[in-house]
């Protein structure tokens, strides 16, 4: 049996494990536990073992080849693979699980060299047909659902990519190693590869790279580690941010653009620079855009809004309500008898998600306002102490916050306002504008110089060859998040014979050493998004029946999981949410989403848009995977019903992009219902009119009117006409 906290195999009868020290003799004797993860399978076979039995008596077959296996799974074990199955003449292991490592590709391949040296070594010394068995080892990377389902030692991998191991074994020759070419990729240039050929592989559709593995380079390898480290370097963007500050801090108005790719340290970069703002009284409001799980498109606005109001979200409407009105008087300078402060606390209400006046307004005229609340707020504040807006990943901005934003940097020009965005460089809007404002700067922030470089990894580990830095900077191409992890693995681990080779495995790795109640307090705010309060993480624990403890939050922000604010966490890296996601089943994915729609439904816990962001989620999923017991059978008629009515509160409120987003995805589920179908396409049809899109809309509304025919329903066809 292995610990279910670090994976290391437990000695027979062992109360605490030896390695981490988990307590594991009050675990439960039965535990279900499935992931999905990226692993590495490889797949030996030994080739003269038919001669050998032909020739030789059964009992000395037995003792021979269990000598050779006995070697061979050693060397597995030693590069931290893991046994899965012995086969009769075969070996099946995995790397990466249940134990992750951020190089397990070449753990497996280095392993397989190993064993045929392990292999020739053992024939040596014997003789007769014993002399002539070879192995043949095939490798292949991808994902797998992996799980256990009792104590007994059954842990074991399911997918694809055990399948194509087995083939790749069979295709090499005898004391040869074929690899996939998912391997290939994640190997280090110390090994070294020829390409066989873009080879068919039996039982498989598509083709399939082959490589044959051919010698090794020794050098060395390292482990993994995380903390968050003085930022170094990027001194020509200081000085410029630094100077634009400056000129903010005595009157001006500017929109400054950081641009990167991911990693690059956009976010550290500003924060870092925010911290050192020439004023001390200025206010900073600070949001972040979403990839996913974000259906509110005024999102970063309304958390930046919630901060510095320090408004609790889980509060009643009435008591937000009154906060609102109270903190916004004395932040904004409003006097309480001032009907713009009526105006202010709507539009507020309003950006949160909740009832507000400007629910009665036509859809135009109430995103209107909205943006003049907003425009006029941070105005108004402006003219009391200089203001920072500080919106992160704007890649992911819905249009009506880009353009919200550029209202916004018209109008501080004049004023000590400054507008900070950061955003990757391939992202596809039209930001900033070109001409909107006088001082409007883009700083990109290219791969760090070899200098500084250096001086990163000399914070991280202090003294180092020029060897090892020379390996840290071409392996991470100067990205500062990629630098930082293979940094601090080559300093934690230095008896390691190589650098990890992959972000996804840095972090998969990280996240799989994790004790077990961190582990699962970051795969469920996987499922709730980017960030939130604590109490949701705590309120989403409970729903599971899980323990939940503030020092757990104070571990992820140790270990470089988290950051927390104000009682908000957020993920310190999108990539890390991302990799948490992808590592829950999909079953385990649909009962979360599930779950929290529900929960959040029943208690009113979240607007609409965000209740059937989650539901659809659910039911996407089981479209995908088939029916879960927990997730209700009719999953895909509550989400497709959520999603119609959040698009048509998102029509009333004039977010016509993500009205025609949420249709869009009722429609895809396929619901067979033509009168919500219908329904799905007339709000369509009108946001789209409401954009301008007269192709599309007219094809939805042709595609609902023939429906309402059909049907005999006078109303829709009405509405069609």
């Amino acid at each position: 049996m292995d610990c279910p906290a670090c994976g290391d195999l437990l000695p027979a009868g062992a109360r605490f494990c030896p390695s981490c020290g988990t307590q594991v003799d009050l675990l439960p004797t039965v535990t279900t536990t499935e992931e999905r993860r990226v692993v590495t399978v490889l797949f030996a076979d030994l080739v003269g073992y038919t001669a050998l039995s032909e020739h030789l008596d059964p009992e000395r077959v037995k003792r021979l080849i269990d000598g050779a296996f006995e070697r061979l799974v050693a060397e597995i074990e030693r590069f931290g693979g893991r046994v899965d199955k012995v086969l009769g003449d075969g070996i099946l292991a995995l790397f990466g699980a249940p134990r992750a490592h951020e190089d397990d590709p070449e753990r497996a391949v280095r392993a397989a060299i190993e064993l045929h040296r392990a292999l020739r070594e053992h024939v040596a010394g014997s003789d007769g047909p014993m002399r002539a068995v070879r192995l043949r080892v095939g490798v292949n990377t991808g994902e797998v659902v992996v799980g256990s389902t009792s104590r007994r030692d059954d842990y074991t991998a399911m997918g694809d990519v055990v399948n194509v191991a087995s083939r790749l074994q069979a295709m090499a020759p005898p004391g040869g190693t074929y690899i996939g070419s998912s391997t290939e990729a994640a190997l280090p240039d110390s090994i070294e590869r020829q390409l066989v050929a873009d080879a068919e592989v039996r039982g498989r559709e598509r083709t399939e790279r082959v490589w044959h593995v051919t010698r090794r380079v020794l050098g060395d390898q390292v482990g993994h580690g995380r903390r968050l480290y003085p930022f170094v370097g990027r001194e020509a963007p200081r000085r410029l941010l630094g100077s634009i500050m400056s000129l903010v801090s005595g009157g001006r108005g500017a929109v400054v653009s950081v641009v990167g790719e991911a990693g690059s340290g956009k976010t550290r970069f500003v924060d870092a620079m925010i911290e050192r703002f020439p004023a001390s009284d200025v206010i900073v409001y600070s949001g972040a855009c979403a990839p996913y799980g974000e259906t509110n498109v005024w999102a970063p606005i309304a958390g930046a809004l919630f901060r510095a109001l320090d408004v609790e979200r889980t509060v009643s409407s009435t008591m937000r309500r009154d906060t609102v009105r109270e903190r916004g008087a004395g932040i904004y300078g409003f006097d309480e008898t001032d009907s713009r402060l009526n105006r202010f606390v709507e539009g507020a209400m309003h950006l949160f998600g909740h009832p507000s006046e400007l629910d009665r307004m036509p859809a135009m005229q109430a995103r209107e306002l909205l943006m003049q609340v907003v425009v006029e707020g941070v105005n108004r504040r402006a003219s009391i102490s200089p203001v920072v807006v500080w919106i992160d990943d704007l890649q992911w901005a819905d249009p009506l916050l880009l353009e919200l934003l550029g209202r916004l940097g018209r109008s501080v020009s004049d004023r000590p306002a400054l507008l900070v965005t950061a955003q990757r460089d391939d992202a596809e809007n039209d930001w900033p504008p070109a001409a909107d404002h006088p001082m409007t700067i883009t700083i990109p922030l290219d791969p760090l110089e070899r200098d500084e470089a250096d001086r990163l990894v000399a914070s991280i580990v202090g003294d180092v060859d020029p060897s090892t830095s020379d390996e840290l900077y071409e392996r991470s191409g100067g990205n500062p998040l990629f630098l930082t992890e293979l940094a601090s693995a080559a300093r934690d681990q230095p008896g390691e014979r190589s650098l990890p080779s992959s972000l996804r495995g840095l972090i998969a790795a990280r996240l799989a050493a994790l004790p077990i109640s961190q582990r699962r307090v970051v795969d469920n705010a996987a499922v709730l998004g980017a960030s939130g309060p604590i109490s949701a993480l705590g309120q989403f624990a409970e729903a599971l029946q899980q323990p939940f403890a503030a020092d757990d939050i104070d571990g992820l922000v140790d270990d470089g999981i988290f950051d927390v604010r104000d009682g908000w966490w957020s993920f310190r890296s999108d990539v890390v949410r991302e990799v948490a996601y992808q590592t829950l089943t999909k079953s385990a994915r649909a009962e979360r989403h599930a779950g929290t729609a529900g929960v959040m439904y029943e208690f009113g816990l979240a607007p609409i848009d965000r209740i059937a962001h989650h539901a659809a989620s659910a039911a996407e999923l089981i479209a995908e995977i088939g029916a879960v017991e927990s997730v209700p059978d009719d999953i895909d008629r509550r989400a497709v019903k959520l999603l119609l009515e959040a698009a048509r509160r998102s029509l009333e409120i004039g977010a016509f992009h993500q009205s025609i987003r949420q249709a869009t995805r009722g429609l895809e589920l396929g619901l067979d219902d033509s009168a919500i179908e219908r329904s799905l396409l007339l709000v369509r049809a009108e946001a789209a009119l409401e954009r301008r899109e007269t192709a599309g809309s007219t094809a939805d509304i042709e595609t609902a009117l023939e429906s309402a025919l059909a049907d005999r329903d006078r109303a829709d066809e009405a509405v069609a006409r």
